[in-house]
């Protein structure tokens, strides 16, 4: 089990609600931008914790909006539910 920190507020937009109604978790950036972070988020796998974060520019405490728990891996999720 890994534990991973995610953002869900995009440009102003928060997106935390979404995320928990319809239950994903989706890259804010584009594969050009963020490869590294599409490499992470391939690596999750079911069991893993994701919890949404927020914080302030220059302050070191961070606020947890919510936990979820990974049911399905990147990969299940292309094969079996034929995302695209």
């Amino acid at each position: 089990m890994a534990i991973f920190g995610a953002g869900s507020n995009w440009d102003g937009d928060e997106l935390k609600d979404d995320f928990i109604a319809n239950e994903y978790f989706v890259v804010g950036w584009d594969y050009q931008h963020a490869k590294d972070l599409f490499d992470t988020v391939a690596l999750l796998k079911a069991g893993d914790i994701i919890y949404l974060k927020a914080n302030r520019g220059g302050s070191r405490t961070i606020r947890v909006k919510a936990i979820g728990v990974v049911k399905t891996s990147f990969v299940h999720s292309l094969i079996e539910d034929k995302l695209s």
